[in-house]
């Protein structure tokens, strides 16, 4: 029951942790105080590799592995010459699960927008669960 609850922000945007990376980047470039009002209960399903599992608190934190741009073999024009780092904040009960992960692994996570930090850039997503 609790597994598919999500945020009340609309409906659920599917992104690759990447891409939000960039977009992020981007839009932090423009106007950097608009991150927060534009995401505030937003969810999202993000897809990506695990770069590392952390506890955080009574939780775990399950950050997506993010390439620098300048390691990318296609640079698309436009693109931000910085990334903003993804990370999610798993749901009570969502330990086991935050536990088999192993960097470089896969995963397809739920989550709904919790914070953003200017300096180093990064996206927090709480609440995070697999995704179906």
């Amino acid at each position: 029951k609790g597994r598919n609850a999500v945020g009340s922000g609309g409906p659920i945007v599917k992104i690759s942790a990447l891409g939000l990376s960039q977009q992020l980047s981007k839009e932090k470039e423009r106007n950097v105080e608009a991150i927060p009002l534009r995401y505030k209960g937003k969810t999202f399903t993000i897809d990506g590799q695990v770069d590392y599992v952390k506890k955080d608190g009574d939780a775990y934190r399950v950050a997506f592995k993010i390439m620098e741009p300048y390691q990318q073999a296609i640079r698309l024009p436009g693109q931000a010459d910085f990334k903003t780092d993804i990370s999610c904040l798993m749901a009570k009960g969502q330990a086991a699960f935050a536990l088999t992960l192993k960097p470089n692994k896969n995963v397809k996570l739920t989550g709904t927008y919790a914070n953003y930090r200017e300096y180093p850039p990064i996206m927090w997503l709480s609440d995070c669960r697999p995704a179906g």
